[in-house]
């Protein structure tokens, strides 16, 4: 996502309501070489930091009781700031029943609940049928922001904004009142929707200050039935990427990792590891690619977020060299044909050049 000026967002968010109880945000600082790396978690239907049972209200989510129409858009005009606002300050959202027909849970965070505006009235625990716009309040404590990463995993019934159905909100992800632009074209193969859970990253730079900030999901029903959305949201700031040449020269800058990383499967002290970035490549396709791996692995143990298509490059990286040991500290080879596409995506990767993906550290 390219970087964006928000002056105007900015200063309206000076005056954005603030008294909001947040009890249950999952943070984690970790000092790394440069600006702190600090990672946010939050997740729908948390009651008292645990998961709630049906019924309980959300702990952090909230949705603006202004709204909600049945089976229609949300409003019949563009949000506006106001009603951001209200929303922030609205009711907490209630936890509900997933619908037979929906996934159950999000693999990569079984904690999440599914959530809506109001249980069904004919009982059994479902939602409401109706569209929502949630606010979800999140705490930076980090006071300088280099980098800023999101990666959101979750569905909704039908899926998070207009596109989806018709209306001038066609967004479903908002970041302090700004668009992300998840969701403008709604396709049902990538798309938030209840049948398969999908996962969302993208570069934030720029939308997220020190303090309180805020996601907002508009959550979109179409059908006229029941209605809900379920959450799980990753925020990293100053998750930012260097390069192999950057860690060869940096070794007191490397982040804890244990006593040994792993290349296929083979396991490397920090000395072998400081000797493979050191071997010329002459040729050899484990060399290069071995490089790359490393300082990939580096990246991630540094705190920088991995999208997908890295981890399975990771992945296959390491399946590719399997028990090959990397010169100079053993005698493995690979052509360079057999290397250069993984060897690739994890350089793009590794240079902050990959679309979607965190940033170079600017160094």
């Amino acid at each position: 996502m390219k970087k964006r000026k928000n002056n105007s967002a900015r200063r309206w968010w000076l005056g954005f309501p603030v008294g909001v109880t947040i009890a249950i945000l999952c943070a984690n600082l970790s000092v790394a070489y440069g600006a702190p790396v600090e990672t946010i978690t939050v997740r729908s239907g948390q009651v008292g930091g645990v998961p709630g049972t049906v019924g309980a209200p959300d702990d952090i989510v909230r949705f603006n009781p202004g709204g909600n129409p049945s089976s229609s858009p949300l409003l019949l005009v563009p949000f506006t700031p106001a009603f951001f606002a209200a929303t922030a300050l609205g009711s907490p959202a209630t936890v509900i029943s997933p619908h037979p027909v929906w996934f159950p849970a999000l693999p990569t965070d079984p904690l999440a609940r599914w959530i809506d505006f109001a249980l069904l009235p004919s009982g059994g625990g479902l939602g409401e049928d109706g569209s929502a716009l949630y606010a979800v309040p999140f705490m930076v404590t980090s006071t300088t922001i280099t980098s800023a990463t999101i990666k959101v995993e979750g569905g909704a019934d039908d899926a998070v904004g207009d596109a989806c159905c018709g209306g001038p909100n066609p967004a479903g992800l908002y970041i302090n009142t700004v668009s992300t632009g998840f969701q403008l074209i709604y396709d049902p193969a990538t798309a938030f929707n209840f049948a398969v859970p999908r996962t969302h990253f993208q570069d934030i730079t720029g939308l997220i200050t020190p303090g309180l900030n805020y996601l907002f999901f508009y959550q979109r029903d179409g059908a006229g039935a029941v209605s809900g959305l379920i959450f799980s949201a990753t925020i990293t700031v100053n998750g930012c990427v260097r390069t192999q040449g950057y860690w060869k020269n940096h070794t007191p800058a490397w982040p804890p990792f244990g006593a040994s990383l792993t290349l296929g499967t083979v396991s490397y002290s920090p000395a072998q590891l400081l000797a493979i970035l050191e071997q010329p490549v002459q040729g050899n396709g484990l060399i290069s690619l071995a490089h790359q791996l490393i300082a990939a692995k580096l990246n991630q143990a540094n705190g920088a977020p991995t999208p997908a298509t890295v981890q399975t490059a990771i992945n296959a990286a390491d399946a590719l060299i399997g028990g090959l040991v990397v010169p100079p500290i053993g005698s493995g080879y690979l052509q360079p044909s057999q290397t250069s596409l993984l060897t690739n995506t994890l350089d793009i990767y590794n240079n902050g050049q990959l679309s979607g993906g965190p940033p170079h550290c600017g160094d």
